[in-house]
């Protein structure tokens, strides 16, 4: 028997993204979100990205989207690596699940959810849920978000007064290689989750189950790390499906390096050709000389020539 990793995509998605563990991503998301953005009771499982629901366009997937009884949109997307774009593509995805509200099918969909009196229709826009997105980064960020503590909340404010009067969209950032409390220290709902999505695959079960006692959440959580809680095609769908995450990582490192090459090699030329310039306008050398000076070629030179 196997412990699998929940940062894995399939593990993710079964963790959090089936009807049947709702109660998982009920308590992983109140813990994320803290008392400022309020206690949620029930959820409805939309749709994982694999198993697209009407109140998506195709290019907008999430890992897992679901609704709160009071009409709040939760969006868990589980990213490895923060790949370049990423920061503008949850902000689309946040704006297509605000605007998708609006769509008939989308409206059909939500009402499902919701009681009557938050049931909402494609001529109101008082009853629109808001839209919450939680991004959880596997692997040490670089850049703004670097700056930011483990788990960082973002609204939009005014410049003028601070005032967040925009509510309808907020980000909550997850960076998991920040977690470093100590296990003896973690007290919080908050850290005992980021405990197990970085500890609980590399902890002894016997130990892991002394330190979460009589949690049946994370009781419940930690079975669904187990290779015997998934059929054998499950688990041959997330081998094959982290594998092409790695050969997607791997193509997008390639491509970075070749990029980067075929970059200095550009400068380069570009420093050559600022020399052979600044060469022939001292009109001291002949274009021979400047082309050995320089690296360019004689033809090169000579076009160089024409043009100043």
């Amino acid at each position: 028997m196997r412990v699998l990793f929940p940062t894995s995509d399939g593990v993710f998605k079964a963790l959090f993204g089936r009807s049947g563990n709702k109660d998982l991503t009920i308590s992983f998301i109140n813990s994320m979100m803290g008392d400022e953005f309020g206690y949620i009771e029930d959820i409805a499982i939309l749709h994982t990205e694999r198993d697209p629901a009407p109140l998506y366009t195709p290019e907008c997937f999430v890992d897992v989207l679901c609704v709160s009884s009071n009409g709040d949109i939760f969006m868990l997307e589980m990213q490895k690596q923060l790949f370049s774009g990423f920061i503008n593509r949850v902000q689309v995805y946040a704006s297509s699940a605000l605007i998708n509200q609006r769509l008939p099918d989308a409206i059909d969909k939500l009402n499902e959810t919701r009681e009557e009196g938050r049931k909402i229709s494609t001529t109101s826009y008082d009853k629109l849920g808001k839209v919450m997105i939680l991004a959880i980064i596997e692997e040490s960020t670089t850049g703004e978000l670097s700056k930011e503590p483990c788990v960082s909340h973002h609204i939009t404010q005014s410049i003028q007064t601070g005032q967040n009067i925009f509510k309808c969209i907020s980000y909550t950032v997850i960076q998991l290689a920040k977690f470093n409390t100590p296990q003896e220290k973690i007290k919080t709902e908050r850290e005992k989750w980021l405990w197990f999505m970085t500890k609980a695959p590399t902890t002894a079960k016997n130990d892991y189950h002394q330190f979460i006692g009589n949690d049946t959440i994370l009781q419940n959580a930690y079975k669904m790390l187990l290779t015997t809680s998934y059929t054998p095609k499950e688990l041959y769908e997330m081998g094959k499906a982290d594998k092409e995450f790695e050969e997607h990582v791997a193509k997008i490192h390639e491509e970075h390096e070749k990029g980067k090459a075929e970059g200095l090699k550009e400068g380069a030329r570009q420093r050559s050709i600022e020399t052979a310039k600044n060469l022939l306008k001292m009109n001291v050398l002949t274009v021979e000389q400047i082309a050995e000076a320089s690296g360019l070629s004689l033809e090169d030179v000579r076009e160089l020539k024409e043009e100043c």
